[in-house]
């Protein structure tokens, strides 16, 4: 898993007209409202039903989180009237490579963020709740073979390239349901849980999420995990000048995943109030 380079937010690329006004905070003067953070979380993905490789081999990485909140009468962001959109990294990717490839996005019509409304204004048990999304869907046409391109015997440097294979068209579909953020005074939206259906073409893979913001990237060099890094506080030696950013109320309940490298909430130690 190689560390990201492009915020997956910045190509969440919601329309404005239907993305409100954003706040900056979930807090009002009347107290806590539902709202997450805003960034790349960290997502670790758990598979609970699919037997088909095309649509079951997720692990996890890096979701792009937003919070829009729809405008009062008087043009004014209301603060209980938000919505959630999330969008992974691994569809951005194909999109950017489907692009590449055609000379045009693949897909201009479905959205490739899941997009949904929290089920209330406020918190209830420190929890906000989005009990459905409309699915991040694209819809990929087919794509011919690229052929390899040999090595050029008259020159010193090595021009070979590899053949890119053919693609069939596919349709791939991210369906979020039962998605839970912590919301309380002091950690507001920076956690959440999940239920997750990926879809390929014809299969389906049934997952439980687990979201952490924001994503920090905790490989070494080799690609070994570096607990370390996860930690809030500042550690010049190992490059992190200010800290991972993480909560420091989670300090003993993370740890770099080694099969994400990023840090992530250990199994069986995620905050009491989504247990």
């Amino acid at each position: 898993m190689r560390q990201l380079k492009t915020s997956v937010l910045r190509k969440l690329a919601l329309p404005v007209a239907s993305a409100g006004v954003l706040l900056s905070t979930g807090c009002t003067a009347e107290g806590v409202t539902c709202a997450t953070a805003h960034g790349d979380f960290a997502v670790k993905l758990s598979l609970t039903s699919g037997s088909d490789e095309a649509c079951n081999g997720l692990v996890g990485g890096w979701y792009g989180v937003q919070t829009y909140n729809q405008p009062r009468s008087d043009g004014r962001p209301n603060a209980e009237d938000s919505t959630v959109a999330i969008k992974s990294e691994d569809m951005g990717i194909m999109i950017d490579d489907y692009s590449a490839r055609l000379g045009d996005i693949p897909d201009a019509v479905n959205p490739p963020f899941a997009l949904g409304p929290f089920s209330s204004g406020k918190p209830e048990g420190d929890v906000c709740t989005v009990p459905t999304l409309a699915p991040a869907r694209q819809d990929f046409p087919a794509l011919e073979a690229i052929p390899a391109v040999p090595d050029d015997p008259a020159t010193e440097e090595d021009e070979s390239e590899a053949e890119v294979p053919a693609e069939e068209p596919k349709t791939v579909e991210y369906a979020w349901s039962n998605m839970r953020f912590i919301v309380s005074p002091s950690i507001i939206g920076t956690v959440f849980t999940a239920n997750l259906t990926h879809k390929v073409n014809g299969c389906t893979a049934e997952y439980t999420a687990v979201g952490l913001y924001p994503a920090v990237y905790c490989g070494d060099d080799d690609g070994n995990p570096v607990d370390a890094l996860c930690a809030p506080e500042a550690n010049p030696e190992l490059g992190t000048p200010y800290g991972s950013g993480i909560n420091p109320d989670f300090r003993d309940s993370i740890k770099c995943n080694p099969d994400l490298l990023l840090c992530m909430f250990e199994d069986g130690k995620l905050p009491d109030a989504l247990k």
